[in-house]
């Protein structure tokens, strides 16, 4: 899902009742600065939120990826060393993966 469909004028007016009753149109000035300082809000906070997931899921990544490698290292020469180095592989691709979501995600909150 985009960023913009993360934080909607409905959501904002869920938040802010009183510009509700009030009648602010999204068009509005008034309703373009408050929702534009709203949804800078929502979305750093949902940035922070989705870094500190993704930091979450490469530690165990790596915790899998170095159990892997431990019996990896134990079954040297046999035909199961061949699918191990497989997976080690597929976990070094993941822990890269989200590596690089890390960082787009810490630059958004930079830009933002």
């Amino acid at each position: 899902m985009s960023m913009g469909q993360k934080y909607t004028w409905a959501d904002f007016l869920k938040d802010h009742p009183e510009l509700k009753t009030k009648g602010v149109k999204r068009t509005s000035k008034e309703g373009k600065k408050a929702f534009e300082e709203a949804y800078k809000t929502a979305l750093k906070s949902h940035l922070k939120g989705l870094s500190a997931k993704l930091e979450r899921e490469g530690k165990k990544a790596t915790a899998r990826r170095t159990a892997l490698t431990t019996m990896l290292k134990a079954d040297k020469g046999t035909v199961v060393a061949k699918v191990l180095q497989q997976r080690v592989g597929q976990k070094d691709h993941a822990i890269a993966f989200l590596a690089r979501q890390i960082e787009r995600a810490k630059a958004a909150q930079k830009t933002l």
